[in-house]
């Protein structure tokens, strides 16, 4: 399983360059096992926009989070998932952390579509995590076996809350292959 599923699981139930609806991740882990930065980012302009900023941001913070401390994991995942979220997140981190995994490689999104109705938002990807996998988090190796698959279709459900930010509420693979 991915990194990308790995953050599906952890948290179950980066960042942009723009080709039209489209946008690309940077790597949530590098191949060294280091937590890529999280980059501020641009100022969006629309609610699509806005949201397609907060799903991109979500993954490599996400994937951050599964090293950090529980009490700095759900910290820093506040700022990306509604309240119910991060303690299933924060609980999820807890059992990745005991097997001494976390996400490793590189993710990358594919913003299909964005439907935005007042406070709430629905996101199509087709994301590919081929080059994205589970490392031991105490040699920051990849694990065998451990890679996912490309083009995986995922539904996030978004609500902007009242501090204007967009949140997580739901995410889900679909369990399909997708076409960018």
């Amino acid at each position: 399983m991915g990194a990308c599923l790995l953050a599906l699981v952890v948290t179950v139930s980066g960042c942009a360059a723009s080709q039209g609806a489209r946008r690309t991740a940077t790597p949530a882990v590098s191949p060294s096992g280091k937590p890529a930065l999280d980059v501020p980012s641009p100022r969006a302009t629309t609610a699509e926009e806005a949201v397609i900023a907060a799903y991109t941001a979500y993954w490599p913070a996400s994937n951050r989070a599964v090293t950090l401390p529980l009490e700095e994991a759900r910290k820093l995942l506040s700022q990306y998932e509604t309240e119910d979220q991060v303690e299933g997140a924060v609980a999820g981190i807890k059992r990745y952390q005991a097997m001494h995994r976390q996400g490793w490689g590189k993710v990358v999104v594919h913003v299909q579509k964005v439907t935005v109705k007042g406070d709430k938002a629905t996101l199509l990807d087709c994301m590919d995590a081929s080059k994205s996998g589970e490392a031991d988090s105490r040699t920051h190796k990849l694990i065998p076996g451990t890679l996912s698959s490309p083009y995986l279709a995922v539904e996030a459900v978004l609500h902007r809350r009242a501090d204007g930010r967009w949140r997580l509420a739901q995410k889900k693979a679909l369990g399909t292959k997708c076409t960018r």
